[in-house]
């Protein structure tokens, strides 16, 4: 059977194409094919289908007329020929010619894959996009648990530093007003070694 040209469904897959159910019932009558003659002369006939683009629609149209012009269509009783069947000759040089299991078969891709080259850019020669969004995402994903460990490390730079009777004071106020107020506050240690205030 004569099966039509169709793509598959979806973006993904529109670029693949596959053989159809059946020829539509607009198909067959551009290329002239009476719909209920169209089986009895191996032409699939699909009811429900319907042509959503010029382009689908005329490339079965030239498949449908590809065919009839190939087709040889031999007289139910010999020595009686009605209107459509082959003549005589016709006849006789339809056993002369290799007939194929598939009827025109599909071209195995409609839309082949365009290759884009272009020329990189001296700085991009040596770098990988792949890599370095690679990189990006590793640095969100650890960026927490690298702030927590730059933390560690600030606090134990300053940890020699701290011994003995010193404090911390965070603020951002201007600093000669919290001394001032600090050393209002401030009382003297006691006179033992080893004692804090």
């Amino acid at each position: 059977m004569l099966r039509p040209v169709v793509r598959c469904q979806t973006q993904k897959y529109n670029i693949k194409i596959r053989p159809g159910r059946g020829f539509t019932l607009a198909e067959l009558k551009a290329a002239g094919v009476n719909p209920k003659q169209a089986a009895s002369i191996g032409i699939a006939v699909d009811y429900r289908r319907v042509n959503k683009s010029e382009e689908s629609l005329a490339t079965n149209v030239q498949r449908l007329k590809e065919y009839t012009d190939r087709l040889i269509i031999f007289p139910r009783r010999s020595g009686k020929h009605k209107q459509g069947d082959a003549s005589k000759d016709e006849v006789k040089l339809a056993g002369e010619q290799i007939t194929d299991k598939n009827v025109l078969p599909l071209p195995s891709r409609a839309n082949p894959k365009t290759t884009v080259e272009f020329a990189p850019v001296p700085d991009q020669k040596d770098t990988s996009v792949v890599a370095q969004l690679r990189k990006a995402n590793k640095q969100e994903k650890k960026w927490g648990a690298r702030r927590k460990i730059l933390e560690k490390r600030a606090i134990r730079a300053i940890m020699p530093y701290i011994q003995g009777n010193i404090g911390f004071i965070f603020t951002n106020s201007d600093i000669r007003e919290i001394r001032t107020q600090v050393e209002e506050i401030v009382e003297p240690a006691a006179a033992k070694a080893g004692t804090f205030a």
